[in-house]
């Protein structure tokens, strides 16, 4: 769990372990789960200092949003507001 700022409600976080990822099979044990935003970190990610942010809730709607990691932190907040709102 995580929270940045104080008062904030704390958010749940998961992540996989697995050297292997089917993205498939990730957004669905999210979507299973009632988690509503995925964060993606590929090698082209890594390389340009960037992490796609995808909402589980939009399914293939979304193939996600490139943001900078300096500005990640603001970027789940502002996704996560109409969930919690």
């Amino acid at each position: 769990m995580f929270s940045s700022r104080r008062g904030e409600k704390k958010k749940k976080v998961d992540f996989s372990h697995k050297k292997k990822v089917k993205a498939v099979d990730e957004f669905q044990r999210a979507e299973k789960n009632s988690i509503p935003l995925a964060l993606i970190i590929g090698e082209d990610e890594l390389k340009n200092g960037l992490v796609k942010v995808k909402d589980i809730r939009e399914g293939d709607k979304d193939k996600g949003t490139p943001i900078p990691r300096s500005e990640l932190a603001e970027g789940i907040r502002a996704r996560l507001k109409p969930v919690s709102a």
